[in-house]
């Protein structure tokens, strides 16, 4: 390890910055064997990436490809992926009430339990499909790449808007390690991270990192008084690497992590006819945006998430090849207890435990680079099951609803297994050409149980009664469904790449990704033919460029893009209960830039940019907004066109400037500093583009200022971010049953940490 603060490789995001500003190498360098002093010359050195299942230059792969090192995820405070999608143009990761959206190029999954991620994410080559694994924790992590289109080739199914790969830090051979703390008052948060790592034996090394935080909240309460939502997390992974020989090694991964929050960052933004009911529970009630929320009654927010996951790497050089084996297993189990209602009233209360574990295996050969043609190839297993409950208590007679009180309870349990082939190869076709041909077969079946019925009020005995009553009020039909699907699918891709000169690189590509289909987990119509929905498919082309001029001081990658989706799959709330379906079809089509300048020995300038306009094509049946609903008196039927309108978190302009400072002092002291600013025009945050769902353009601003003692072990930072319009909403939708109220949960608000780090 050596030092805490180094000068990393730069990417092309303008994040990190962070990473160069804390460690710029002195202006002058001694020579060791004559006295005498050369002059520095700045470079950005080129990142190595695994986006294409082997590791590669960053300029090398025909991707358009966004990449955060893990220095300049510590350092710029990022805890999770949703702090990381704020400061990458073109991405989006919030954490939604009930579930986490995941969005690239303005195409993203919907909120539903029966869902797969539309962006796949990897975590040390292993697949995680949930969106509850969206929210783990950065720790010690090497890398994050997010890879832009469909990259159903390599990566496999449900990464048809790209995908994730995220690796963490490995054990190395020399013992060292490190330990930091950041510290926001304000919001009442304390961190703490410690990693240490080095030889066990002359074959085997290890590392551990844990992680312990907390945090009070920063969004106030009037009902319970007090902050939200507050947070308690553990997090622990252990990492052993054996290495019997030169030309193999085995490496087996273990983390545990658990995740409490207390309260959820969720307001109530236009009660409409309903604030007189609200403020005669609460008088502190106020539909302002605003970090003030007035939230309460039949039971308190709360989650509970515990996670067990595991990897075992094998690689083995052979010849003139690579053999690679993963092995992947996940799970986890979380607790949620949720006001659905979003309001002071006691009126609705769901809980939702839910199970998931999930297998996977995949071999890989590639062959050695540098050939005419060299390949990889693999297949690939996985197997999961899918657990969920929910329990909806309602006690409507606060709202004048002559029911009495109830319970709708519902199961769904899914299981899937899934296999594929899959191969890529390049073809040196000429001195300055090459071709990359890939195909992925991939099959999937899946089978699913969901029954829905009603019980007494908070009481597991049946009441068939309710039964009926609740289904004529629109709640749901009691049913029982249990129904099967298998379905199989090619993933193509080419791509040609052309070496214009020394130092640009052109290519164009062109590649079809598919998420599967599935079960509609939150089906309550007691219809079968409304439970299932099919595929969603989207094929992708895009010219790009790559160019890095002589010196390496500056670098500036570019890229075009059109991608085309068919029966896109959607999830609309409707003010009781979600409709999923197939939207007939929407485009996409944007470019991308990232750039990054050394201007000096001291300062470096970094820019990311992304132009996008993403639109539905047809889409004839999207659910209504409730004002839509009410006025045409059809409720849960009545539908819209969203036909040549914008998908949701689709801004038209997003991106970020940052330009950082480090100069070494006389003693081998050093100071550093940056500041960056973030751009987004306005998007919709809600699929049925109901207007108070509509988050306006906003900037915002992080800065970081700090000292690295003489030997590198010792620094100490003050952080600011969010520094702008501290308030943006990342997720909106329709309260349940409360016509003409809506709700929005805020970002994360300004914040001023304290950072302090010590490695060895």
């Amino acid at each position: 390890m050596g030092t805490a603060i180094r000068l990393t490789t730069v990417s092309m995001l303008g994040a990190l910055a962070w990473s160069i500003g804390v460690a710029a190498a002195s202006a002058q360098s001694s020579s060791p064997d004559s006295g005498e002093t050369t002059q520095y010359q700045p470079v950005l050195e080129e990142i190595i990436v695994t986006a294409q299942k082997r590791e590669q230059g960053l300029s090398d792969v025909p991707i358009s490809l966004a990449v955060l090192e893990g220095a300049s995820i510590e350092d710029a405070g990022i805890l999770e992926l949703e702090d990381l999608s704020a400061r990458v143009p073109g991405f989006t990761v919030t954490e939604a009430a009930i579930s986490t959206l995941v969005f690239v190029r303005g195409l993203g999954s919907g909120i539903n339990q029966g869902f797969e991620q539309s962006v796949g994410m990897y975590i040390d080559g292993v697949y995680a499909s949930r969106g509850r694994q969206y929210r783990a924790a950065f720790l010690d992590v090497e890398r994050v790449e997010l890879l832009r289109g469909p990259q159903g080739t390599l990566f496999g199914k449900n990464t048809i808007a790209g995908a994730i790969n995220i690796t963490t830090a490995q054990p190395e051979d020399e013992f060292g390690g490190h330990v930091s703390g950041m510290l926001d008052e304000a919001h009442g948060e304390r961190l703490f991270n410690a990693v240490v790592t080095g030889p066990l034996t002359p074959t085997l090394a290890g590392r551990v990192a844990v992680r312990v935080g907390r945090m009070d909240g920063w969004m106030f309460n009037s009902v319970p008084g007090r902050d939200e939502a507050g947070v308690d997390e553990h997090v622990i992974r252990g990492v052993l690497r054996w290495s019997p020989g030169d030309d193999s090694d085995l490496t087996f991964k273990l983390e545990h992590s658990r995740y409490e929050v207390d309260g959820r960052t969720t307001q109530v933004t236009e009660a409409g006819p309903w604030l007189p009911l609200y403020r005669a529970w609460d008088p502190a009630f106020e539909d302002t945006f605003d970090l003030r929320k007035s939230v309460g009654g039949l039971g308190p927010d709360h989650s509970d998430t515990e996670s067990l996951n595991a990897a075992l790497t094998y690689n083995r050089d052979w010849r003139d090849f690579t053999l690679t084996s993963v092995t992947g297993w996940m799970s986890y189990d979380y607790v949620d207890q949720l006001d659905v209602d979003f309001s002071p009233v006691p009126n609705l209360l769901q809980h939702e435990p839910q199970d998931f574990g999930q297998f996977s295996q995949e071999f890989r050969l590639a062959s050695a680079t540098g050939t005419a043609v060299d390949y990889v190839a693999g297949v690939y297993f996985e197997t999961a099951d899918l657990d969920n409950r929910k329990a909806l208590d309602a006690d409507l007679a606060v709202l004048g609803v002559p029911l009495p009180p109830a319970t709708r309870n519902t199961a769904f349990d899914q299981d899937s297994t899934s296999w594929a082939l899959f191969g890529q190869a390049t073809w040196q076709a000429a001195d300055r050409w090459r071709l990359n041909l890939g195909l992925r077969y991939t099959h999937e079946s899946k089978s699913a149980a969901q029954s829905l019925w009603f019980t007494d009020f908070q009481t597991m005995i049946a009441n068939p009664v309710l039964d009926a009553w609740y289904g004529g009020a629109g709640f749901g039909v009691a049913h029982q469904f249990d129904v099967t699907r298998s379905e199989g699918n090619w993933s193509p891709s080419l791509s040609v790449q052309y070496d214009a000169g020394e130092t640009i690189g052109l290519y164009g590509s062109a590649a079809r990704g598919f998420k599967a289909g599935g079960f509609n987990e939150a089906e309550v119509t007691g219809n079968v033919d409304n439970f299932e929905f099919e595929n969603e498919v989207s094929t992708t082309f895009e010219l790009g460029a790559k160019w890095r001029p002589d010196g390496g001081v500056a670098r500036l990658d570019a890229a075009v893009f059109l991608t085309e989706f068919d029966d896109l799959q959607v999830s609309t709330f409707e003010g009781v209960n979600f409709i999923v379906g197939n939207a007939a079809r929407a485009t996409s089509y944007g470019l991308e830039v990232e750039a990054g300048w050394r201007l000096s020995e001291t300062l470096t300038l970094e820019g990311s940019w992304a132009y996008l306009d993403s639109t539905y094509d047809r889409f004839t049946d999207a659910a209504c907004t409730i004002a839509q609903t009410i006025e045409s008196g059809l409720g849960p039927a009545c539908t819209q066109d969203l036909s040549g309108r914008t998908t949701q978190y689709a801004p038209g302009n997003s991106g970020r400037l940052s330009l950082s400072w480090s100069r070494t002092l006389s003693g081998g002291h050093e100071l550093f500093a940056g500041a960056g600013i973030d751009h987004s025009d306005g998007y919709y945050i809600d699929q049925d583009l109901d207007r108070h769902e509509y988050q306006p353009s906003y900037q915002k601003f992080d800065a970081r200022v700090g000292w690295v003692s003489a030997s590198g072990q010792w620094t100490i930072a003050l952080l600011g971010r969010n520094l702008g319009d501290e308030l943006t909403r990342n997720h909106g939708s329709d309260v349940p049953l409360l016509a003409g109220a809506h709700y929005s949960t805020t970002d994360r608000p300004r914040t001023i940490a304290l950072q302090l780090r010590y490695g060895y």
